[in-house]
């Protein structure tokens, strides 16, 4: 999989069917398939739809929002990231995590 780095400032990132895709101007920028994608870093005034970001979390994806140089400002991620543990049933009662 591949992360989608956006920098084409006024561009708009939305989600089509299972594509995501870039747009500016009415000028489709970029067209691909969602399940293609492991991230999404935007760089500067680059918008993006609620229904852009439902997809990337339901499926574990994250999203950086950095500024045009560069700077990070702020990453929403899933609540279950891919990378973490499952909690076992037993855990969540006390909401202690283990892993391992």
């Amino acid at each position: 999989m591949a992360n989608l780095y956006l920098t084409k400032q006024n561009s708009i990132l939305q989600k089509s069917g299972d594509r995501f895709i870039v747009q500016k101007d009415d000028e489709t920028l970029l067209d691909v398939r969602c399940h293609k994608i492991d991230a999404v870093l935007i760089f500067g005034n680059i918008q993006f739809t609620t229904q852009t970001g439902h997809e990337l979390f339901q499926h574990g994806r994250e999203m950086a929002i950095l500024t045009r140089t560069g700077k990070l400002i702020g990453q929403i991620t899933s609540p279950t990231p891919k990378n973490l543990p499952c909690v076992s049933s037993s855990s969540k009662n006390t909401g202690i995590m283990t892993s391992g």
